[in-house]
């Protein structure tokens, strides 16, 4: 009898941790946001946004403008960096960001 009784706790239980799991996963481990941008080629491009219905779209007074790309060089002496030179490692380090 003892036994019988332990095996239908243990299955009732399973069942509950079975069907319970999905609303539980999605209470309290939300799923991620949707990438923002993709590579393709080796390059990064952004990835168009779908409009949600329930959120109001944004409304953008100016237009975004693109960064510039800068030579290596140039952003090397921008920045305040230290430099690191060891036998095995050489470089630097910024020190804003």
């Amino acid at each position: 009898m003892n036994d019988s009784k332990n095996l239908v706790i243990a299955v009732v239980l399973s069942a509950l941790v079975l069907l319970g799991w999905s609303w539980a996963a999605n209470k309290f481990f939300p799923t991620a946001n949707p990438p923002s941008s993709e590579v393709e080629g080796g390059k990064q491009r952004p990835v168009p946004q779908q409009a949600q219905p329930t959120q109001a779209q944004p409304t953008q007074a100016t237009p975004a403008t693109a960064k510039t790309l800068r030579t290596r060089s140039v952003v090397l002496r921008a920045t305040p960096r230290v430099r690191i030179e060891t036998p095995s490692l050489k470089g630097s380090i910024n020190l804003k960001g």
